[in-house]
């Protein structure tokens, strides 16, 4: 803002106290940032992390840097890298918390399942859920319904099973011929795939965001066993959920 010449000496001297402040101000928030522990990343199936109660943040190479959440006590990871971070509540060990970017569709059933992507799917959260919502394969356990991730970021969230009539053609799902591909991600090792077979749930909150100049689909899920398993990972993970804080660079998309 242009200020005028009669009064830019006294304006100026506020001004600056003003901007002593915020540069303080900033520099103060800046290192309680950096005073948030970052969250371990050399987190596997065979050596999984273990994390004491507290408040992280994922660091530069995880998935979203600069997430923050609350952990509580007994809370376990087998993934936290740039392709995903994938969070475990004690008393679920086969249950999942997990948040992606910039995931893309797969054939859900059939011959090239899961290593096909489906380059006419687009990557919003408008054209993502335009075809969880229609494909035979899927069946929407709860409708679409608008949410919010980290308090301010805009979502659509909804839960996904398997339909009676899919028809998966593969052994190798326990669960065959009810089983259905959904994802795959350009960062994981190919052939690597998203998929669930019936009774699995899966609960997913998409949102659109920007990271800078950049857009992004962000995916919060919850993976369970069954319906009833749902029910309890939602209120296992409720407070995790509602910790998550997205660093200022991050806004709705």
């Amino acid at each position: 803002m242009r200020i005028a010449s009669v009064v830019t000496l006294g304006v100026a001297t506020v001004l600056g106290g003003v901007i002593a402040v915020t540069a303080v101000a900033a520099t103060a928030a800046h290192k309680r940032q950096h005073h948030v522990p970052v969250l371990p990343g050399n987190c596997s199936d065979t050596a999984p992390c273990h994390f004491r109660k507290g408040t992280y943040r994922l660091g530069s190479k995880a998935d979203l840097p600069g997430l923050r959440l609350t952990l509580p006590r007994g809370w376990s990871s087998n993934e936290n890298w740039q392709g995903g971070l994938n969070l475990t509540p004690p008393g679920h060990p086969d249950d999942t918390l997990f948040v992606w970017t910039d995931m893309l569709a797969v054939k859900s059933t059939g011959p090239g399942h899961g290593t096909t992507v489906l380059t006419n799917v687009g990557t919003t959260p408008t054209a993502l859920l335009a075809w969880l919502t229609s494909n035979p394969d899927f069946m929407v356990v709860t409708q679409p319904r608008a949410t919010k991730i980290a308090r301010r970021i805009p979502a659509t969230t909804l839960t996904m099973g398997v339909s009676a009539s899919a028809s998966y053609g593969d052994p190798g799902c326990p669960s065959n011929p009810r089983c259905a591909d959904f994802f795959t991600s350009p960062l994981w090792t190919q052939p690597g795939f998203y998929s669930i077979g019936y009774p699995e749930e899966v609960q997913l909150s998409l949102a659109a965001i920007k990271r800078g100049t950049h857009e992004h689909t962000l995916f919060v899920g919850l993976d369970a066993t069954n319906d009833s398993d749902m029910a309890a990972l939602r209120t296992a993970t409720h407070s995790v959920i509602a910790s998550f804080r997205l660093p200022k660079t991050v806004t709705p998309g």
